[in-house]
C-alpha cells in the first residue's frame, strides 16, 4: 500500500493480526432490510452494556446491520473508490453499506433520513447542508434507535451542537477546516498577483460554503483582491457555462474565477471550456475540491491551484467506520462518546503533481487500507482505537509521499 500508516499502527495495540445519478441502491436497500430488523432489536442500554467489556478479536462475532448514505456510488471516480472501499468494509463486518443517492437540501436530507428510517436501516450518515435539520434528525434517529453521523461537516450552532452530542445514537462526525481553505486559496491568489475574481459557490445558507467565503473574504482584504462577481446554486454544467460567460462578458480585466464549491458534476470543466472559447486563456481558475479530470484541466493551463483533502469519499469513509463500530457495540469514543475529527487538506498547483495524485487515487478500486491495515479501526480488534489514536491515523494517512 502506498499509505503511510504503519508508524502509527505499530504504536497501536491489536488484538488480533469513504450528488449525482445514482447505482444499484434500490436492490441494496431490499437486501439489507431483514439484517436491519435484527441490528436495531437492541436498545440503548443494551448497547451501552455491551460496550462495558470487548470481546477477544477471536471471539468476536459481527452483528449483521446496514447503513445508508446520501451519495451515489458512480459518476465520480471518488464515489466508484468509497464504493470498493465500502465492499471491503462489508465483508470484514457482517453488514450492507446503501448508495441511496439523494438530494442534499434541508428537505432532501430530511427525506433521506425519514425513508431510510422506514426502510429499516440500522445506521445512517448524512451530510446536512445547515444546522436547522439537526433536530429533526436526531429525534428520528433516537425514535428508531438507529446510529448516526455526519459527513463534510461541522454544527455551528450552539445549543443545535449540544443537544445533538447529548444524543446517545449520535457517533459523530468529520470535516475539514473550511475557513482555512477559503483563505488558503484566497492566499495563494493574491500571492500570484491576482486581483480581480469571480465567485461560483453553493447558495447562501450552506455551512461548508458561507465558512469557506469568510475565510476567502480575510484574505481579499489582507492582500487587496475584488470580488467582481458570484454565481451560486448551480444544478448542471450549463448553469456553470453561463456564469463564466456572464463573467469575462463584465470583467475584461478578470485574474480568475474561483469554485468555492460546486454539486455539479463537470463544472470545472464547462468553465474551463467557457474561458477557451472566448479566447481568455489569461483567465485562470482556481478550486477547493480536485476536479474528476484534474490532469486533464491542468495541462489546458487554466486551472492554476486545486486544494482539497487525500479524497473527496475519505471522510465519509471514516463516518461509516464510526457508525459500523457503535452498531456493534463497541463505539469509537471513550465512554461510548462522539467523537469529532478533522480531515486535513493540501493543495495542488501543477500537471506532474496531478499526474502523480491521479496514477494513484484516479484508479475506482484504489483501497484506502488493505485488509489487515482496516482492522485497526474496529474497536473490537483494537481496543486503544478512540478519537485521539483515530485522528493519529487519519493524519498520517498520504495518497502520494
Amino acid at each position: 500500500m502506498k499509505k503511510r500508516i504503519l508508524s502509527v499502527l505499530m504504536g497501536v495495540t491489536l488484538v488480533a493480526s469513504m450528488f449525482a445519478g445514482c447505482g444499484s441502491s434500490e436492490n441494496k436497500t431490499e437486501a439489507s432490510e431483514d439484517k436491519a430488523e435484527t441490528a436495531t432489536e437492541d436498545t440503548a442500554e443494551d448497547k451501552t452494556e455491551t460496550t462495558e467489556t470487548t470481546a477477544a478479536a477471536g471471539d468476536f462475532e459481527c452483528k449483521p446491520y446496514s447503513i445508508a448514505l446520501p451519495f451515489p456510488e458512480s459518476g465520480l471516480t471518488s464515489f466508484e473508490i468509497a464504493r470498493s472501499n465500502f465492499d471491503l468494509l462489508e465483508s470484514q463486518t457482517n453488514g450492507e453499506i446503501i448508495n441511496a443517492a439523494s438530494d442534499l437540501t434541508p428537505d432532501g436530507v430530511l427525506s433521506f433520513v425519514e425513508s431510510q428510517v422506514a426502510a429499516g436501516v440500522s445506521g445512517l450518515v448524512i451530510c446536512p447542508p445547515s444546522d436547522s435539520v439537526l433536530p429533526t434528525v436526531t429525534q428520528l434517529c433516537e425514535e428508531a434507535g438507529v446510529y448516526w453521523g455526519i459527513t463534510l461537516r461541522s454544527i455551528s450552532d450552539p445549543e443545535i451542537k449540544a443537544m445533538v452530542e447529548a444524543s446517545p445514537y449520535y457517533v459523530g462526525n468529520c470535516y475539514e477546516d473550511e475557513e482555512t481553505a477559503g483563505y488558503t486559496c484566497g492566499k495563494w491568489m493574491g500571492d500570484a498577483g491576482y486581483k480581480k475574481i469571480a465567485i461560483i459557490s453553493q447558495a447562501k445558507g450552506d455551512t461548508t460554503c458561507d465558512t469557506r467565503e469568510v475565510g476567502l473574504g480575510k484574505a481579499c482584504e489582507e492582500l487587496g483582491i475584488e470580488i467582481v462577481g458570484e454565481s451560486r446554486g448551480h444544478a448542471q454544467a450549463s448553469d456553470t457555462t453561463a456564469a463564466t460567460e456572464s463573467f469575462l462578458a463584465a470583467n475584461p480585466d478578470l485574474d480568475a474565477i474561483f469554485f468555492v464549491g460546486s454539486a455539479c458534476t463537470g463544472a470545472h470543466e464547462a468553465c474551463i471550456k467557457a474561458i477557451q472559447d472566448a479566447g481568455r486563456d489569461d483567465v485562470k481558475v482556481v478550486t477547493i475540491d480536485f476536479p474528476d479530470a484534474m490532469t486533464e484541466d491542468f495541462e489546458t493551463g487554466v486551472l492554476a491551484y486545486s486544494y482539497a483533502q487525500v479524497c473527496l469519499t475519505y471522510d465519509p469513509y471514516i463516518s461509516i467506520i464510526k457508525v459500523v463500530n457503535a452498531i456493534q457495540g463497541t463505539p469509537i469514543g471513550d465512554d461510548g462518546k462522539f467523537t469529532s475529527n478533522t480531515m486535513a487538506m493540501y493543495g495542488i498547483d501543477s500537471v506532474e503533481a496531478a499526474k502523480e495524485y491521479q496514477a494513484i487515487a484516479g484508479n475506482p478500486k484504489y483501497l484506502f487500507y488493505d485488509e489487515e491495515e482496516l482492522k485497526s479501526f474496529y474497536k473490537w480488534e483494537n481496543p486503544d482505537l478512540n478519537e485521539q489514536t483515530l485522528q493519529e491515523m487519519i493524519d498520517s494517512y498520504k495518497v502520494t509521499e
